[in-house]
């Protein structure tokens, strides 16, 4: 369990953290001597035997306060990125767990003057990463300008990341519209789109044709039975249809005049050219 307080004097605002937790690993120690670049400045303060993290906040505002009545462009998101990216390769660089990386929009402060974000590790209790992407994911999704469609493209692609578990950051080029690239490697699934029904590799394509042919094949044989009737008298015509290989093979004949050109035709779509 976290508290968390905002305290405001007129020497300066200061974020208050305290866990009920009694962790204590050398990330502590590590984190305050080496000051990543990128996060808030941390100092310890005692009160009544408790040990309260005291993070400077001067000059700043959160992300859910700063972005209450503002939404998030294109610009906003990159700068959010590449801040966020740059945390993770500190906390790398200084072998800092990802557990200890409080990036909640509360927790994220944007400097007003530097134009830069700062990320708040707290390193007295741990939290689940995809968690806390996952909330951030969220504020990004119902904060973007829903008029920038680049904005719309990225936030959501962040968002659809993390909640089937991938957390990683994409590095955006603004105006490019190819897929988006990340700071890790990743496997990106592009949505296959669907096959129209007229496309013959497709099932819906595949019963177009085979309807097709079939009716040809009735037709052929309508026609065939009529060019009869034109050479024969009708007692030899009807000697003719009392025989089954004349049926058979007029039958035979009829399909094969239907099949020939839907095979050539699908062919020639798959490989550029006609079948022979």
């Amino acid at each position: 369990m976290i508290y968390r307080e905002i305290e405001k004097k007129v020497t300066g605002n200061s974020l208050l953290l305290r866990s009920s937790e009694n962790e204590s690993g050398y990330e502590i120690k590590m984190f305050l001597e080496n000051r990543p670049e990128g996060f808030l400045n941390c100092t310890l303060r005692y009160v009544n035997g408790e040990e309260f993290y005291v993070y400077d906040v001067t000059g700043m505002e959160s992300l859910s306060e700063y972005y209450e009545h503002r939404t998030l462009s294109i610009k906003d998101i990159m700068n959010i990125f590449n801040d966020l990216s740059a945390a993770f390769s500190a906390l790398e660089e200084y072998l800092l767990s990802q557990e200890y990386l409080r990036i909640e929009p509360v927790n994220i402060f944007y400097d007003l003057s530097g134009r830069k974000y700062h990320m708040c590790f707290f390193p007295k209790e741990k939290r689940d990463l995809g968690l806390t992407m996952e909330e951030l994911a969220d504020f990004m999704i119902q904060r973007t300008d829903y008029r920038d469609e680049e904005a719309i493209r990225y936030a959501y692609d962040f968002y659809k990341g993390v909640v089937s578990g991938v957390y990683s950051i994409p590095k955006i080029n603004p105006g490019k519209s190819s897929v988006p690239e990340y700071d890790e490697v990743r496997t990106y699934v592009s949505p296959i789109p669907d096959k129209e029904t007229n496309d013959p590799g497709s099932p819906g394509g595949r019963s177009v044709s085979f309807s097709m042919i079939f009716c040809s094949i009735v037709l052929l044989g309508f026609i065939a039975l009529f060019t009869s009737a034109l050479f024969f008298s009708p007692d030899e015509l009807s000697l003719l249809l009392e025989r089954t290989d004349v049926l058979v093979s007029i039958t035979l004949t009829s399909a094969l005049c239907a099949i020939i050109p839907f095979l050539k035709k699908e062919g020639y779509e798959q490989t550029g050219e006609a079948k022979p």
